[in-house]
């Protein structure tokens, strides 16, 4: 270590070294914070997962903790969940440390409103092959996928009409999507049954006329 010590009054130069000094000082990398998240919507949890790095060194040294600040909630680890109730603009801070240095970034997430899901449908019950006509009244969506229920594959149209075949009862879905990345699903179930004729016998009598009998019965459905 060598100590170098300036008069400019009397322009004096002092060098001084001392030898004794030889404990190495060690340097140690800061982490370099960074994140990913999934889709923003309203009222769904988004998923932010941790990309923080340390760049290498002789050291190795590893983040041993991640903190959370978005919308004045606070979350602690590598991956956390968070949920928003409105769209708009929200400042979100991550602090990562390892055992020597502390790093963190300031960020925005735009939140983006979530579509709606909700269909009714007409007739609501029936004998196959039956027709049923779908409304579609889900808002703040740009595509919908129907899934009908009986293996027929999806569709892509606003208000179908689907034709079903197999006397049992089927769950329909549509998943909404905006262009945001943000979906909504809804489900509704519709049956079929084959009609079936129950009777029963009331009463019977017989008329015999010669050669003939004639028998009467009272059948009731």
């Amino acid at each position: 270590v060598t100590l170098t010590i300036y008069d400019f009054t009397n322009s004096i130069t002092c060098i001084a070294t001392d030898t004794a000094l030889t404990s190495p000082i060690n340097v140690h990398a800061y982490p370099i914070p960074s994140y990913t998240s999934s889709s923003p919507c309203v009222g769904i949890p988004i998923l932010f997962k941790s990309t923080s790095t340390v760049p290498p060194s002789i050291f190795q040294d590893n983040i041993t903790w991640w903190s959370w600040s978005a919308n004045s909630v606070n979350n602690i680890g590598d991956s956390v969940y968070f949920t928003f109730t409105d769209s708009g603009s929200y400042p979100i801070n991550l602090l990562v440390q390892t055992p020597y240095c502390t790093a963190s970034i300031n960020d925005t997430i735009i939140v983006f409103p979530s579509p709606t899901s909700s269909f009714t449908f007409s007739p609501h019950i029936g004998t196959p092959p039956l027709q049923v006509s779908f409304l579609n009244n889900s808002n703040y969506y740009s595509t919908c996928i129907w899934n009908f229920g009986d293996s027929t594959g999806t569709v892509t149209s606003f208000n179908p009409i689907h034709v079903f075949n197999n006397d049992n009862c089927d769950t329909v879905t549509l998943i909404t999507s905006n262009a945001d990345g943000c979906t909504a699903k809804s489900d509704n179930i519709i049956c079929l049954e084959r009609p079936s004729l129950c009777v029963s016998i009331d009463s019977l009598s017989e008329t015999i006329t010669g050669n003939i009998m004639n028998v009467h019965a009272l059948v009731i459905n």
